[in-house]
């Protein structure tokens, strides 16, 4: 249950998303009313609208076990599409 008072900003930017995505949300976490709306993330935390920090326990399902904006991943993944592209539709290493 979520206890914390719901901002406009929070409101206006819900009512904005679930114009544009089907309820709102588009991954397989379900919508709830209040549901923050993440601005930043770094780390295992992520930042909402209203500058609310939490602890992101899903962590993209997966992909992000080594959490958000870590420097060496950021670093490897650019060498790795500037020498090698990002999609080819063909055989590559």
């Amino acid at each position: 249950m979520n206890t914390r008072e719901v901002s406009r900003e929070t409101q206006k930017m819900l009512e904005k998303l679930r114009g544009l995505i089907p309820g709102g949300v588009d991954g397989n976490v379900k919508y709830f009313e209040g549901m923050p709306v993440v601005k930043r993330a770094y780390g295992s935390r992520i930042v909402d609208v209203d500058d609310h920090e939490y602890i992101d326990f899903c962590c993209g399902y997966g992909p992000l076990i080594f959490g958000h904006d870590d420097p060496e991943w950021i670093t490897a993944l650019t060498e790795t599409l500037r020498n090698s592209g990002l999609l080819y539709g063909l055989p590559h290493p």
